[in-house]
């Protein structure tokens, strides 16, 4: 036990200071989630709705683990946790096996937790571009007899070529070329992000060392923080290209910070790479706070042949769409009425706007989601390395933060709802960067003379243990949410019939479920009703089309018992044509 002088002085100390500021963090999370829980719009968003079904909890037990903590300190109960001494050997060992775990366990609830499902059209995008490069092509034909009812097909999110006979997936290709690469090979594209996962907990432990090499403990610890993260096995589970930006990432970054002609070359390959993998900004605002770094120590020539490497990869994929319009045969003139790139400018320039108080609330629910979803001495750590002196912080941990800094602040005017995702996955790219400065808290609580290294020691233990916990929670939580979407998709596709209709006006994201393979050779092909005319009904009469709605989803079993539902459902007209097409049909028989 320790002197009472000695834990009146840690009362003022940066850690319990940060023990107190997270447990403040927690207990607003814990109100939010149970206010919105009661005040859920009939139709929430799923940002909403998950954060007010499942955070209660999960911040419930936040809250529980912090106050323990700061009572531990306060009634200075708190043993000395010893120091573990890191051999070389030991060091590889632990970080190997911490990044074989996050792997297999990403792998193993691919199936058990996310039943091998797309949950949202972001994930199946995924595949979409993974069987058309199966098929060597960047964009699949439609076929003549459905290029009309291409939208009902694919309501949201699909690439269309302007003269309406070409669709692909609507994100930059890299994400699906690795997942296309791996089910080539092995026959399963899951080990995609599961190899990505495992391969950002080894290079987070990389860069640690490259960071401090003098600390051993650094590297393990950095590794720990990203390896048990609820966010990243979770994530790792999915189809998303956020397990790719984590990697990349972190991959440019070891390499820049090796330096060398030979790295610097590598690093500006990873970066073309990752500027492609989905979305042209996520790396883009990973690595500006780098490129201005550069400028600022007057590092010319770096500075220049990254401006030049990362200009040309943004022009390059900027026009990517043109590039796969070209490969598949389109000729140049039907570019002209929808040119994909510039329509993708004027929809970003049409969202700028000074943030709203709706916006505010939305980017809370996402860094609190972000909190909670990752392990929980990370933001303690990293409150106290932001506290660093200047001098104490190399100018890659100013360039994490800076980035950090730039997409919460950029997304916030742009786009503050993220839909469907695991914690925030718009900051999935940058775990890493906060695991960094939870390290750099980690060194300041521990260096020599330090009367915090022993409280922190144990609290971090105790915090792995909570987390632990709280994944285990997360993987219960989305197999509840998962599953039964799947069982719905599966109910869709077992379906008797040519066409079947999801009637989004009473199921809740209907429009993810219209999810056909690009060449239309499955069947029943599964139509959205929102997206249907009455015309195009009409001209569906001969194809039997079955609507399906909560009322055949009900007493079926496929559907989430706690799923919204609308009391007046909406597509009224296209309702009522559909079913008078089934009672003409029963009327000739």
């Amino acid at each position: 036990m320790r002197a009472s002088g000695d834990w009146r002085a840690y009362l003022g100390g940066h850690f319990f200071r940060a023990l107190i500021l997270f447990l403040a963090i927690a207990i607003e999370g814990l109100w939010l989630a149970c206010v919105l829980a009661t005040r859920l719009p009939e139709w929430p968003s799923a940002s909403s709705f998950l954060f007010a079904r499942q955070e209660r909890t999960a911040f419930a037990l936040i809250v529980v683990v912090a106050l323990a903590l700061v009572g531990i300190v306060r009634l200075g109960r708190a043993p000395q946790a010893t120091e573990m001494i890191w051999s070389s050997r030991r060091l590889r060992v632990a970080i190997g096996a911490l990044a074989l775990g996050a792997a297999a366990a990403a792998l193993l609830g691919h199936y058990a937790v996310y039943h091998d499902h797309a949950l949202s059209v972001d994930e199946f995008m995924t595949r979409f571009g993974e069987t058309t490069l199966l098929r060597g092509d960047l964009l699949a034909r439609i076929p003549d007899e459905w290029r009309s009812f291409a939208v009902a097909l694919q309501p949201i999110f699909a690439f269309r070529a302007p003269a309406g006979d070409l669709w692909g997936n609507p994100y930059r290709p890299v994400n699906a070329a690795a997942h296309a690469l791996f089910a080539a090979v092995t026959g399963h594209d899951a080990l995609t992000n599961a190899t990505l996962t495992g391969l950002a907990v080894l290079l987070t432990g990389a860069v640690a060392r490259q960071l401090w090499p003098t600390r051993a403990d650094a590297a393990p610890l950095a590794a720990l923080l990203v390896a048990i993260s609820p966010q990243v096995v979770v994530t790792g589970m999915t189809l998303y290209a956020m397990p790719g930006h984590l990697a990349l990432n972190l991959a440019w970054l070891w390499l820049f910070m090796r330096g060398g002609l030979v790295s610097h070359g590598l690093a500006a390959m990873i970066g073309f790479l990752a500027v492609g993998l989905h979305q042209i900004n996520f790396h883009v605002f990973f690595v500006i706070p780098f490129l201005v770094a550069l400028l600022i120590k007057r590092r010319w020539w770096p500075a220049l042949f990254y401006a030049a490497v990362y200009a040309a990869a943004v022009m390059f994929w900027f026009n990517w769409f043109e590039v796969a319009l070209w490969w598949s045969g389109a000729t140049p003139a039907q570019n002209v009425p929808r040119d994909e790139s510039r329509r993708f400018m004027s929809d970003v320039i049409a969202h700028l706007a000074l943030p709203t108080v709706p916006g505010f609330v939305t980017m809370a629910i996402n860094l609190f989601r972000f909190v909670s979803w990752n392990h929980l001495a990370l933001l303690p750590l990293a409150i106290v390395g932001l506290t660093a002196r200047r001098r104490q912080s190399s100018f890659v941990l100013r360039a994490c933060g800076w980035g950090i800094a730039l997409t919460v602040i950029a997304f916030l005017i742009v786009l503050p709802e993220q839909g469907h995702g695991w914690g925030y996955r718009y900051l999935h790219g940058f775990i890493s960067s906060v695991a960094f400065i939870a390290v750099q808290g980690w060194i300041r609580l521990t260096e020599a003379g330090s009367n915090e290294a022993g409280v922190a020691r144990l609290s971090v233990r105790v915090l792995t243990a909570a987390t632990l916990c709280v994944l285990v929670l997360r993987a219960v939580q989305v197999e509840a949410f998962v599953e039964p979407r799947a069982r719905t998709l599966a109910f869709l596709r077992a379906q008797p019939a040519e066409v079947v209709v999801i009637d989004n006006g009473e199921v809740w994201y209907g429009e993810d479920l219209a999810q056909n393979d690009p060449y239309l050779r499955n069947s029943p092909k599964i139509m959205v009703l929102g997206a249907l005319s009455t015309q195009q009904i009409a001209r569906l009469c001969p194809q039997r089309p079955r609507l399906i709605g909560y009322r055949e989803l009900a007493p079926a079993g496929a559907f989430p018992r706690d799923s919204p539902s609308r009391e007046w459902p909406t597509y009224d007209e296209a309702r009522q044509a559909l079913r008078a097409c089934a009672e003409a049909r029963s009327d000739r028989r």
